[in-house]
Order: structure tokens, then sequence, then C-alpha cells
């Protein structure tokens, strides 16, 4: 029975770089009989690209169909274990996995899910929620006052001022309308709400600062892997060279085996 051989990284290569010019088919998630017939066709012409590159191990459609499902599996995994491990610190700096080029190509391609940034903690100066509790209450009891100030200013201003006299006794007939006054803002408020300000502004200027920062590393890895997919190519293209003029060498020596052969049959005749 013959030894089941292990997919190399570069097989592994190959798989994506084929997987990526049908992706559209490959990765329709629409099921019936018309696309399930485009899937499997789009495989089989996968699988033949594939054997015919050299350097490769003869694989089938479903083999190479089982390898692609178990690294889209694996990279959802290691993205959802580094997550893991940033949840773990609270927001702080954690161990980063080495980088993947298999993964990064997945990302690339838009067949695995990349969740957005989350930072879930940062440097500011930490408040209690007794100290938020505090202003709050401070500002309802400078509000009361003013408002029963306002009240009996214009109580003692209707007295004084009425053409009749005003009575005043433990349970009035009607209620004072009063005016509704804006609240002001006292300065415990103001200060509170320029410190949350400030607080969002550096937030948000950390998030940019970090979103650039990934962009910049994530576009020098994508040049990184296109340079070495570059590589491969010419490489693999230097090996296709190589072996056509390995084969017309072989054939050439064995049009010159058969016409030794040939020569020696006529000198033993003639001898």
């Amino acid at each position: 029975m013959e030894v089941r051989k292990i997919f190399t990284e570069f097989e592994r290569e190959v798989v994506l770089f084929e997987v990526d010019a049908v992706k559209h088919i490959v990765e329709n998630k629409v099921q019936n009989y018309i696309t399930r017939a485009k899937k499997d066709a789009a495989w089989e012409k996968i699988a033949r690209n594939f054997n015919s590159t050299p350097g490769v191990h003869k694989r089938t459609a479903k083999q190479l169909h089982n390898l692609y499902k178990n690294m889209k599996r694996k990279a959802v995994k290691d993205r959802a274990s580094e997550r893991v491990e940033q949840f773990k610190t609270g927001g702080g700096p954690f161990k980063t996995p080495p980088s993947n080029p298999i993964n990064e190509k997945l990302l690339e391609m838009g067949v695995v899910r990349q969740p957005l940034p989350n930072p879930v903690d940062d440097d500011h100066d930490y408040m209690s929620p007794f100290y938020y509790d505090s202003v709050r209450s401070h500002d309802e009891q400078t509000i009361d006052a003013e408002v029963n100030q306002n009240e009996s200013d214009q109580l003692d201003s209707l007295v004084a001022n009425g053409d009749e006299e005003a009575s005043v006794s433990a349970t009035p007939s009607r209620r004072w309308k009063l005016p509704k006054r804006r609240r002001k803002a006292t300065p415990s408020t103001t200060i509170a709400a320029n410190a949350m300000a400030e607080e969002c502004r550096i937030k948000v200027e950390m998030l940019k600062i970090e979103s650039t920062r990934k962009e910049e590393k994530h576009e020098a890895e994508m040049a990184f892997h296109d340079l070495q997919m570059k590589i491969m190519q010419q490489n693999h293209e230097m090996n296709k060279i190589l072996m056509d003029e390995k084969i017309k060498f072989i054939k050439l020596l064995k049009e010159c085996a058969v016409k030794g052969r040939i020569n020696t049959t006529i000198e033993s005749i003639t001898g």
C-alpha cells in the first residue's frame, strides 16, 4: 500500500494560487445542482493545473478540496486563538503568533473573515463610578437650591407689587406656575464634560495611529508575499524549461543508441 504523502508548503501555495483564479465559483454560497456542477468542474480544473506543475505529487480534486477547507479552518482557528490571547491580557501587550503566509493569503483573498480592531483598554487615568455619582449629586443639589431661591424671589415680588392683599397659608389654594428655566452649567459639570471629550479625542487619535500602523504592516507583508510568488513563478518556469531540455536530451540519447545498434548490425553482416 502506497504511503500517503503530506502536502508541502510549495504545494499549498500552488493550491491557493489556482483557487484564487476561480474563487468566485468555489466560494459561491448558492447551493443547487448548477452551482455544484460548476464547483466540481472548477476543482477538476484546479487538479489538472496542480498536477501539471513540476515539483508536486499527483493529487485528486477531492484531496485538494479537503486541503483547502482544512487551511481555511486552521486560519479561522489561529485568528480566534490570537483574539483569546489578547482578551487574556485585558487589551495590553500579548504574544503575537509568527506570521503565516498561508493565512495572510487567505485573508487577502477574502475567504476568511477578519474582525475589526476593538481595543478593550487603554492607559487613561482611571475614575471610579463614585466620582461620577458625587459630581451628579452635587449638581442636583446646586440646581435645587437655585430653583428654591427663584421661587422665593418671585413670591416676594408678587406680595410687594400686588393690588390685593396676599395671604400665605400652609395649604395654598393654587400652585404658582413658575416659568421654565434652563439649567446652568456648573464648573464641576464643565470640567467633567471637558475631561470626557479629551478622553474621547485621545482614543480616536490612538485608533487612527493603530489603524495606520496595521495597514502599513499589512501592505509590507503583502508586498513581500507578492515578491515570493513572483520568485516561485520564475522558479516554476525555469524548472519547466529544464524539464523540457531534459526530455529532449533523453530523446536524443535514445535516437543515438538506436543508430548505434543499427550500425553495429550492418558491420557484422558485411564483415
